[in-house]
């Protein structure tokens, strides 16, 4: 596999695991009633490492700081 193919095969499991964390949010909500903060830090962590992937799989060009930084930042 190149680095696009890696890269995209990355974003889509990144973007899922988005995905179910907000329908995992949503079901919470729904059936308990409650509203657990976990669901949307892991949404919001797994979205920016999405971000960065969906990025790197379009053909962005990004230097190393940016890169680490967003790394640091998905796993926050």
């Amino acid at each position: 596999m190149n680095p696009t193919a890696i890269n995209v095969v990355n974003c889509g499991f990144a973007w899922s695991i988005v995905g179910l964390a907000v329908c995992g949010y949503l079901l919470t909500l729904k059936r308990i009633g409650e509203k657990w903060p976990f669901w949307v830090v892991l949404a919001i962590g797994w979205s920016c490492m999405a971000i960065f992937e969906t990025l790197l799989a379009s053909g962005v060009t990004v230097g190393s700081v940016q890169l680490t930084t967003v790394w640091l930042t998905s796993y926050y």
